[in-house]
């Protein structure tokens, strides 16, 4: 056989292999992309969170918890949370080795982003309350806390207000029930679950890649309230239904 033949096959050879591990390279990635976009069995198409849910998993945001499902009813934990705020702010925290627990490298990278104190420790399995997640979001994005003496949430008090004043100014959180005009709770000591995690992570993603879109959102939103009030009220003065 001459030379040429021989080369001719290693080179056939060579591209062979070349094709085969495209084509499972393709199929990998199909794969990937179809359980991106299938849903969880327990979010339904119906449910206020599905959306969230669904563009947070398909920014690599958050999974689900093993047999298809995502918990939407079940509380965030410390190392959820934590999670979150490294994945949108850290982007080489999953390419990095596996943790033991799995949680503990999120944390490390939490830490390294300012969001836990240096010597800060966590139970990480329990439910973090509303107010320690909105400290911890402050700190990472690197939002100074409040200082003004304003009185935003009714049920916060004033040594506890500072980062969520400042959360609220930055339209990070309106809080959990609005009780009139300019009155609201915030929350203080209640935990989140799972389907709002989901919508906390899309609103700090938005927040940390365009404050001034976000902010522009809010402000839009609440010029439409206004109005929507305004209308309401002028409808009641006229006994108009």
């Amino acid at each position: 056989m001459s030379q040429w033949y021989i080369r001719v096959a290693k080179v056939t050879k060579i591209l062979m292999a070349i094709l085969i591990c495209l084509i499972t390279l393709v199929q990998v990635n199909v794969a990937d992309a179809e359980e991106l976009t299938q849903d969880f069995s327990d979010v339904k198409k119906t449910d206020w969170f599905y959306g969230h849910v669904m563009d947070a998993r398909r920014a690599g945001l958050v999974e689900g918890t093993g047999n298809n499902m995502y918990k939407p009813n079940e509380d965030i934990t410390y190392a959820q949370y934590l999670t979150i705020i490294s994945r949108i702010l850290d982007e080489t925290v999953d390419s990095k080795p596996v943790s033991n627990p799995w949680y503990a490298k999120f944390i490390d990278s939490a830490r390294g982003l300012g969001a836990l104190d240096k010597n800060e420790n966590v139970n990480a399995v329990i439910a973090i309350p509303r107010e320690m997640m909105i400290k911890y979001t402050c700190k990472a994005l690197g939002i100074e806390p409040y200082t003004g003496n304003e009185i935003i949430f009714n049920d916060v008090k004033p040594e506890d207000a500072a980062y969520l004043n400042a959360a609220y100014h930055e339209y990070l959180t309106e809080g959990t029930k609005v009780l009139g005009k300019d009155k609201r709770n915030f929350g203080f000591g209640e935990t989140a679950t799972r389907a709002q995690l989901a919508a906390m992570a899309l609103r700090i993603k938005e927040y940390h890649e365009n404050q001034w879109l976000i902010r522009k959102k809010q402000l839009r939103k609440e010029k439409q309230q206004k109005q929507t009030g305004k209308r309401q009220r002028m409808l009641k003065r006229h006994n108009i239904q």
